[in-house]
């Protein structure tokens, strides 16, 4: 299993440490275990959804519907359709402002 520094997944990832950190404090990223250094260490898991965060505020999504999204990917029970559905009520939404 691969770790990374905050560091290294800030690069990785195309944002900085201090939004890395926000994003964690904020809970769309779990805090992350620590070196006996206490140092931050990252997994492959962490890099993915923090590109995945970085692509919905890309697409408009507020934090708080990130979290939904978020809650939804790891809603066991929740559908393909429960994430189109939402979604489609944003693209909706932008269509409406623009």
């Amino acid at each position: 299993m691969n770790v990374y520094s905050i560091g290294q997944v800030a690069k990785r990832v195309g944002m900085t440490v201090e939004a890395i950190r926000y994003y964690e404090q904020e809970k769309l990223l779990a805090e992350p275990d620590r070196s006996p250094a206490r140092y931050r260490r990252y997994t492959e898991d962490a890099v993915h959804r923090l590109r995945f965060v970085r692509r919905a505020k890309a697409f408009g999504f507020t934090l708080k519907e990130i979290k939904g999204l978020l809650a939804l990917y790891e809603n066991l029970s929740a559908t393909r359709g429960d994430v189109r559905r939402v979604a489609d009520e944003k693209i909706a939404a932008i269509e409406a402002r623009i």
